[in-house]
């Protein structure tokens, strides 16, 4: 104290980062991939869906086969790509592990179809619902049945 040091001195040295990781404030990184193959990935995810839309211009075919067998490529190319870039760009990937993300990456498009399912099975029962109020909704009786039976 007399020769000007501090009462408190830092009890905490920060932590050294590993060299090539940066803070990571939003939770996405490209290390677990590297700068080549992220961009590898980004693109087959922006072909794949380019690939998709054009697809679906597609008016008139002669033989639809083939045209069929390419959308439903493109469209799993896409949709498997999304899971699997989410999976290697965040904290997830450190967390499950190299020999997982093919669990993970098939989990998160089970929760999905699941999630889907359960929206259309409400949206299904609701449209049931509506319809059943509308037939008859003041339980009247067609002018034939208020008619006595012998006429």
């Amino acid at each position: 104290m007399e020769n000007g040091a501090p009462v408190y001195a830092d009890t905490t040295v920060p932590a050294e980062q590993p060299p090539g990781k940066g803070p990571r404030c939003t939770g996405c990184t490209a290390d677990n991939l590297g700068a080549r193959r992220l961009a590898l990935k980004a693109s087959q995810l922006a072909l794949s869906f380019l690939a998709f839309l054009c697809e679906e211009i597609v008016q008139h075919c002669s033989s639809c086969g083939g045209l069929y067998f390419f959308e439903f490529v493109s469209c799993s190319a896409f949709l498997l790509n999304i899971p699997i870039l989410v999976t290697y760009c965040t904290s997830l990937y450190e967390r499950t592990g190299k020999e997982k993300v093919a669990t993970v990456v098939f989990g998160f498009l089970a929760t999905i179809t699941f999630c889907v399912d359960a929206v259309l099975m409400y949206l299904k029962r609701r449209k049931a619902e509506e319809e059943r109020k509308t037939e008859n909704p003041a339980n009247t009786l067609n002018p034939t049945e208020n008619q006595p039976l012998n006429n």
